[in-house]
């Protein structure tokens, strides 16, 4: 039995109404703590998630890989993963999230280094912050600024001495009107639709794909995709898109930022409940054994 807008589905679960609920981050920290009575009723899954800062290669100043490189090294994922949002997530270390063919762990990212970021902006075309045009990034949300959104210009422009704005879009369009809208840089979450390396850099950074919102484009990474498409070997089909992966990487073409995970409170009487990588509830094993 599912029950639709009937209450606070915390509070709900919390009373005894419902045997299993999403857990938002506003509750999170409260059942994660060893002392809280539910802890020992939350169940963590992985999910195929990517959630990345992306680059509108379109509009200046991003079409310039140092300056794309720029923006990446000055942008200090660790503090942002474990301060910011908490420790919730786990840090990004590519574009290709653990349980996808191809993942390797600790795959070569640009690293935090603020120096060698205004090094690399003074060696662009528009040699160093002042010469940059306006920069807004474009993100989700009505009113107020999310604390990661904030965290994340403010070390931008700390760090680089720009003056980058936000410009927001309703929650609930974001995703129907950010191809359209999209300014020079954007945030984007992506949940791969099936487990397999195509499902994200192929679809994501491949030139002209739909899903490319900053119209990213590599000729030489799109030989790989290609290739890996119709690649019969999976050996050397999984080596090509890892190679994708790096030179996406080196290139700069979006900044990664964490692998998402779901978390969920289920009654200890509810065996076999399951939630696909993908999010979603498998309800297929589910038995109450009240």
């Amino acid at each position: 039995e599912f029950l639709f807008l009937t209450g606070v589905p915390i509070q709900l679960y919390e009373q005894g109404e419902i045997d299993a609920t999403f857990v938002d981050g506003g509750s999170l920290e409260r059942i994660l703590d060893p002392q809280s009575q539910l802890n020992a009723e939350l169940h963590i899954y992985p999910e195929l998630s990517i959630f990345y800062t992306g680059f509108n290669v379109t509009k200046p100043p991003f079409g310039d890989p140092l300056v794309r490189r720029a923006f990446a090294m000055a942008l200090d994922v660790d503090r942002l993963v474990a301060d910011v949002r908490g420790g919730y997530e786990q840090k990004a270390d590519g574009l290709l999230p653990p349980g996808i063919p191809g993942y390797t762990r600790g795959s070569p990212v640009i690293r935090y280094d603020p120096q060698e970021a205004r090094r690399l902006l003074a060696r662009s075309v528009y040699g160093g912050p002042q010469g940059l045009p306006p920069i807004v990034y474009t993100t989700s949300g009505q009113g107020g600024v999310s604390d990661t959104t904030a965290a994340i210009v403010n070390m931008w422009r700390q760090n680089l001495g720009g003056g980058e704005t936000i410009r927001q879009i309703p929650s609930r369009q974001y995703y129907d009107q950010l191809n359209d809208e999209v300014d020079n840089l954007y945030g984007q979450g992506w949940i791969a639709d099936y487990p397999d390396p195509e499902n994200i850099l192929d679809v994501l950074f491949h030139t002209g794909a739909t899903n490319n919102v900053g119209s990213y484009s590599n000729p030489a990474i799109d030989v790989l995709l290609e290739s890996a498409r119709t690649e019969q070997d999976v050996t050397r089909r999984l080596a090509l898109y890892r190679r994708a992966n790096e030179m996406l990487l080196e290139d700069a073409a979006a900044i990664p930022i964490w692998y998402d995970r779901t978390y969920m409170l289920v009654k200890p009487y509810v065996t076999g409940y399951n939630i696909t990588p993908q999010g979603l509830p498998t309800l297929e094993q589910v038995r109450l054994e009240r």
